[in-house]
């Protein structure tokens, strides 16, 4: 990495940002691509992928090798970049959306920083989990909302959101500048475990931000509580492998399993006003015969117990590589 900026001429650029990467990967280019055309295109920006994991599950269960990666690229360019002559090296910034906020606050801790600092950090949509953000927000200023926090008088971290803050408060922005953008419904950056037994800050009066209606409630009954974790559960573990068409205009997903099996209640009635159990499964080409070219496919079924057929044509596609094997059609798959 580091020989491949030194081969591109990185360090003679006027702006050089270390990105934190989502977990695949990613760098949004709603970000990157304004720096580079206020810039003149006169930058670079560094970046590595640490996981092949969609950002949710690195979330929950890799949040250490977040914290290692960013550490190990923020390290091997800085102690370069810290060699060169102070008046010909180019400006070092951080950046991060949402995972990659998390990694980026883990290189803001590291000693390097206070013995070379950097020149800002802009960390948009900072997860729940993020450390500093925490201690930043709980330790704001009297008066002050969680969603545009005023900590220490804005000296060093400032916050905004769907309106340009940052000139908030009016007082002194230090040299190394850190920026958090995020936006008040977004539930990545406010959920807490805690809001299923406690009301939180932002949702109080003359705390709420843009979108969070008078009409939201935070305090959930226990039924609603298990349908959302089971509902939520049940979507994570889904795989869209095609769309159909039921009779009537109702659209529906095949999947190889089906994931809202639990969630279903007794005697819910599914499309129609048919049972679920009515509906057959699906299991073999051979079992019930497919018209379709594309295997595998919902062919049509015969309501068991009213005997009305549930017409099913194909609108999409379907993917050889998904096994043998279709989920039960369920009417929580429903569209």
């Amino acid at each position: 990495m580091l020989e491949e900026l030194i081969r591109t001429g990185a360090f003679d650029r006027e702006v050089l940002v270390v990105g934190t990467t989502t977990g695949t990967g990613f760098l949004d280019p709603a970000s990157v691509d304004p720096l580079e055309y206020i810039h003149n295109g006169d930058t670079a920006i560094v970046g590595v992928q640490y996981s092949h994991l969609p950002s949710w599950i690195s979330l929950l269960a890799d949040q250490a090798e977040v914290r290692r990666t960013a550490r190990v690229v923020f390290d091997t360019v800085h102690g370069y970049w810290s060699t060169l002559p102070e008046s010909s090296r180019p400006k070092v910034y951080l950046y991060g959306l949402s995972l990659g906020s998390f990694g980026a606050e883990a290189i803001l801790a590291s000693i390097n920083v206070i013995n070379e600092p950097i020149d800002g950090a802009l960390l948009s949509g900072p997860p729940f989990v993020n450390e500093l953000w925490n201690e930043v927000v709980a330790g704001r200023e009297a008066g002050t909302p969680p969603l545009l926090p005023v900590y220490r008088a804005g000296r060093t971290v400032r916050f905004t959101g769907e309106d340009d803050a940052l000139d908030r408060p009016a007082g002194e922005w230090g040299p190394t500048r850190i920026a958090y953008l995020q936006h008040a419904t977004d539930p990545v950056v406010f959920f807490s475990p805690d809001l299923l037994v406690t009301e939180p800050d932002w949702v109080k009066e003359g705390q709420r931000g843009p979108g969070v209606t008078d009409d939201f409630q935070t305090h959930p009954t226990g039924d609603d509580v298990a349908d959302g974790v089971r509902s939520r559960i049940s979507r994570l573990g889904a795989r869209r492998l095609g769309s159909y068409v039921l009779a009537g205009g109702q659209r529906g997903v095949v999947g190889r399993r089906d994931p809202t099996r639990r969630v279903v209640r007794r005697g819910h009635r599914g499309p129609q006003g048919v049972s679920r159990r009515a509906h057959p499964p699906v299991t073999r080409r051979r079992r019930y015969g497919c018209p379709c070219p594309h295997w595998p496919c919902v062919p049509d079924l015969q309501n068991r117990s009213a005997g009305t057929p549930l017409s099913a044509t194909p609108a999409a596609p379907h993917r050889r590589s998904a096994s043998r094997r279709i989920a039960r059609i369920g009417h929580l798959g429903l569209r």
